[in-house]
This record gives C-alpha cells, structure tokens and sequence, in this order.
C-alpha cells in the first residue's frame, strides 16, 4: 500500500460523511444584492419599483419598507421578477423601501435606498377607477392625445357590466372595458374596446391577488375606420 493512503482515505471519508450530515443550506451562497432600485409614484395608494437583478442563484426577493427609521421587510416576490406594484399606501404621503435578493435563509446586501412620494386623492396622477360590475378589479386609464398622459375619468352613463371611460374628450365615453368569465378555459378575460384615435394605456389590477397588467392600444391616424381593441384570453384567474 502506498503509504499515507489509508490516512487519505480515512480523512476522504470522514469528510463525505460530515458533508452528508450539514443542511445544503451550509454549502449555498448568498446572492448578489439587486441594484439601480427606483420608486415610481403612480396613484395615490401605489408607488411600483423596480430593480436590476445581478444574481443568479435567488430564490426570491424581499421587499423592505422603512418604518420609524429600519427598514422592515413587507413581503416577498419570485425568482427573477425586477419589478413590484406597492399598493394600499396613504395618499401624500413619503416611503423609503429597499430590496434584499433571497437564496433560501440566506440575504443579500441590501440594494440603495429608493423615495418616492405618493400625489394626493384624485390628483393627476390617475387613480384607480372601480365599478360593483367587476368588485375584484380595478382600472387605470390614460389617453395621450398630447405628449402627456390624461387620466380616465369613469362616465356614469355606461351600458350594464361595463366600464366607461373618459379623457380627451370629458364627458363623452372613449373607452369600455370589461371582465368576461371564467370562460371555458378558467380565465377572466379583459376586454378593451377603445373609440379614440389616440394611444391607450389601461392597468388592470385584480385586488385579492395584486396582479397587474399593462395594456397599450397604439395611436392611429385620426381618419382611420379601424379602432383597434384587444381581449386578453389569459388574463386573470378567477
């Protein structure tokens, strides 16, 4: 045998079986901390962040508020996801938040420090219109018949389990939008029908699960006999 074998082998050993008796969380790496987080107010109730994801090994990431001068954590998002709506905030009010990439128990460094203060009830900023046809939902809408965005204003003369919506022209109803479902697939499905030449940007946010999604009818030219609409097949689950 060539000496000293045995005593490398032995220590091999020994060294596989304390392996094989740590958690794999011992052996795991904490990810690289998300950078360039920025806060953007977008409602009176909602500032939506965003980050630059630098790690490649985070099993989620969590989503810090500071409160009364620490920061605390108030909730958590997925593997991948560089973006989070904030919502149920109070109206001109500040917040601070960061954001932490998570690989099991262990944390990142924290990523800079993101502000951003919420408009007042109301304000420009275009607040969230709800109706009791669809109480789970609710629609922001903006009309950019100018370089900047005009808030949707809800039409109280609209046709049953609609939402009619108002901007360029106050008053008269240039948007619908409707919820249809569960369809035979399970989905809600969103459905915008748009009576204006100019570009239309609509959120719809399911309120029990805080999902949001964007969609955009691009500008045609003003003479134009085709309006285009949209119904998204895989909205929302019910």
């Amino acid at each position: 045998m060539i000496p000293g074998f045995a005593k490398k082998f032995m220590l091999a050993a020994w060294i596989g079986a304390l392996a094989a008796l740590l958690p794999v969380a011992a052996f795991a790496q904490a990810p690289a901390a998300p950078t360039n987080l920025q806060a953007t107010p977008v409602a009176s109730d909602q500032i939506d962040l965003t980050w630059q994801d630098n790690s490649n090994n985070e099993t989620a990431f969590a989503v810090d508020q500071l409160v009364n001068g620490a920061f605390e954590e108030i909730g958590t998002v997925g593997a991948n996801v560089n973006g989070v709506h904030v919502i149920q905030l109070a109206p001109q009010q500040t917040y601070t938040f960061q954001v932490r990439a998570l690989n099991g128990s262990l944390s990142s460094a924290p990523s800079n420090p993101a502000t951003a203060t919420t408009p007042a009830a109301g304000g420009g900023g275009g607040d969230y219109l709800t109706t009791p046809a669809f109480p789970d939902f609710r629609f922001r809408v903006r009309i950019y018949n100018t370089s900047t965005p005009l808030a949707g204003h809800k039409e109280p003369d609209c046709i049953p389990e609609t939402l009619c919506v108002s901007g360029a022209i106050p008053g008269r109803s240039e948007v619908f939008i409707r919820v249809i479902g569960p369809r035979p697939n399970g989905y809600l499905w969103p459905t915008i029908v748009r009576f204006t030449p100019s570009r239309v940007e609509v959120d719809v946010q399911q309120i029990s699960t805080g999902i949001t999604k964007t969609y955009v009818l691009p500008a045609v030219p003003p003479d134009s006999d085709e309006l285009s609409g949209l119904q998204d097949r895989t909205g929302f689950r019910p």
